[in-house]
C-alpha cells in the first residue's frame, strides 16, 4: 500500500481514468493530481517531510516544463528525499526519451500509457523493492 502519490498529467481525462483505477484497487491512500509540474513543484514545496509522496507519477510531455525539466528540478530542491521516486507515463515511444529519463535518479521506471492495474501493480511492487533496498 501507498501512502501518497502524486500525478502530474496535463490531460484531465487521464487524470481522471487514474484516479478512478487508484479508487477501484484501492492501492493508495491519498492521491493529489496536477495539470502542471510547475504546481506540483510548489506543492511539493508545502509538505512536511512525512506527508511527501512515495511516487510521483508523471506525463513527459507538459506544457511548460516536461517531465525532464521536473526531475531537475525535483533532485535540486528535494535531494535529501530518496524515497519518493518519479515513473514516467508517456505515449512516447523514443528509446532516447527513456534512456534521458532514466539518467535522474530520482526517476525509477519509465512506462507507456495508459495506467492499468497491472501497471500500477508492478510500480507499487518496484518502489517497495527499491525503498527496502535502501534500508
Amino acid at each position: 500500500m501507498i501512502d501518497h502519490l502524486v500525478i502530474i498529467d496535463d490531460e484531465e481525462i487521464n487524470n481522471f481514468l487514474t484516479g478512478e483505477l487508484l479508487n477501484e484497487y484501492q492501492h493508495v491512500n491519498r492521491s493529489s493530481f496536477f495539470t502542471s509540474a510547475h504546481d506540483a513543484i510548489d506543492f511539493l514545496k508545502t509538505l512536511p517531510k512525512e506527508d511527501f509522496p512515495e511516487i510521483i507519477l508523471m506525463d513527459l510531455n507538459l506544457p511548460g516544463w516536461n517531465g525532464f525539466e521536473f526531475a531537475e528540478e525535483f533532485e535540486k530542491n528535494f535531494e535529501d528525499y530518496f524515497n519518493t521516486q518519479i515513473v514516467i507515463l508517456t505515449n512516447s515511444i523514443s528509446p532516447s526519451d527513456k534512456e534521458k529519463a532514466l539518467s535522474y535518479n530520482s526517476v525509477m521506471h519509465f512506462l507507456s500509457k495508459p495506467l492499468d492495474e497491472p501497471k500500477l501493480n508492478a510500480v507499487i511492487k518496484l518502489y517497495q523493492e527499491k525503498v527496502n533496498e535502501v534500508k
